[in-house]
């Protein structure tokens, strides 16, 4: 049987690296700590080590999560649409940068509003509802501001919808639309591009290799190691 494993996990990995590489910063990015790591991931810098086949497996429920919310949601007879009339996914870009995002949908409940989907463990799904979404997932709450400004989605808040992955069950948040969180991380974004563009080392965001933002980081190892830095000369 462990030989079934290999082919599973060498099959999943393959469809992995023939999937092109992202070359443009998206609104899930936008609320992470680091612009550096942007530099990294737009440049196509290979991370310190691939991602595993269990990480992939890990993605590829999340998806089916989000599948599964919008089968539910619509059987409750909500309307919830998710492509548009050509069955293109809703979203925007900035035609002037490479900035750009995909929304998981537009629900109609009392009033038209965002919708998002994320799955997440146990101890994340309850600090999600202890803290709520601005404290306990930043970049979530930062996303969501992004989606609504330039969906033109400000009117009624955002409905994220929550699957625990553990027992399957759901929570579901609004976020209210705040222009100032909106403003500021669209702006950065599009600033840190246009350093990028120029050729320019966008500058750390921990002082330390050893915080747990860095540690967590798939370039830790490329980032501190000074001798790596031409690896963004053009």
């Amino acid at each position: 049987m462990e030989k079934l494993l290999d082919k599973i996990n060498k099959g999943i990995i393959a469809r992995r690296e023939k999937e092109p590489a992202r070359d443009y910063l998206g609104a899930s990015s936008a609320g992470k700590a680091c612009v550096r790591q942007w530099q990294f991931s737009l440049l196509n810098v290979p991370k310190d080590k691939p991602f595993t086949a269990e990480k992939l497996r890990i993605f590829d429920v999340g998806n089916m999560y989000e599948e599964l919310a919008i089968k539910w949601i619509r059987e409750a007879g909500i309307r919830l649409d998710t492509h548009d009339k050509d069955g293109k996914q809703f979203g925007f870009e900035y035609k002037d940068a490479n900035f750009k995002g995909h929304i998981d949908g537009i629900i109609y409940y009392i009033g038209k509003r965002l919708w998002e989907c994320k799955s997440m463990n146990q101890s994340s799904f309850k600090e999600l509802i202890r803290k709520g979404i601005k404290e306990s997932h930043f970049s979530y709450f930062i996303q969501a501001q992004i989606y609504m400004k330039n969906m033109g989605l400000t009117e009624y808040p955002a409905i994220l919808t929550a699957v625990n992955k553990n027992n399957g069950d759901i929570v579901n948040i609004e976020i209210a639309f705040d222009s100032f969180y909106a403003d500021k991380y669209i702006n950065r974004a599009l600033h840190a591009l246009k350093d990028i563009e120029h050729g320019n080392i966008l500058e750390r965001e921990s002082p330390s290799e050893t915080m747990e933002k860095c540690r967590m980081c798939a370039w830790n190892k490329k980032c501190w190691d000074r001798k790596n830095e031409r690896i963004f000369e053009k």
